[in-house]
């Protein structure tokens, strides 16, 4: 999990810390299976998201060379088959990434940066989308983002800082108010 989504080494440390401690250690192998989930959404996302634009630049070649603008030319069934399986693997990855949180409090990142917060992440819309699917109002996610827990990213207490949209995993391990 650590190469795939390359973790930097503070956050490999982190999370050894985390799921090592004794408030932890029992949710190791369920926290691994959900990370290595997590891991395979965001790489298969990372893989149509390539595959689309590729595509979009085939095209857009083609065009270019037809002399047509692009902004005239209707999608192929193979462009629209790519933009569909972004959602699909968007929707995976949101739904990763919201279950880490919820259960372990963790925070789904690719190269040290909160994926759905990064450059090559989701967008609001795509996430706003999830919510839509999972019948969640807005209002709803904030609300539960606050709510009692267990713990908090890599064992930080609650009322801590470290909670879902922290900038690294297990970034305020320790830090109590």
């Amino acid at each position: 999990v650590w190469a795939l989504l390359r973790f930097p080494i503070m956050a490999k440390l982190d999370m050894v810390i985390k799921y090592t401690s004794p408030e932890w250690s029992h949710q190791l192998e369920a926290a691994l299976g959900a990370w290595e989930f997590s891991a395979a959404a965001v790489l298969n996302r990372e893989r149509v998201v390539a595959d689309l634009e590729r595509l979009a630049a085939d095209a857009d070649a083609a065009a270019e060379a037809r002399g047509l603008d692009e902004s005239d030319q209707a999608l192929s069934s193979e462009e629209t088959a790519a933009y569909l399986a972004v959602e699909r693997a968007t929707l995976h990855v949101v739904r990763a990434d919201r279950y880490l949180q919820r259960e372990y409090y963790d925070v789904l990142t690719l190269d040290g940066v909160p994926y759905l917060d990064g450059p090559g992440g989701p967008d609001k819309d795509s996430t706003a989308f999830v919510d839509a699917l999972d019948g969640v109002s807005p209002g709803d996610r904030r609300g539960s983002a606050q709510g009692d827990r267990r713990g908090s990213a890599h064992g930080a207490r609650p009322g801590t800082d470290a909670r879902p949209g922290s900038t690294r995993p297990g970034s305020n391990l320790g830090k109590e108010r």
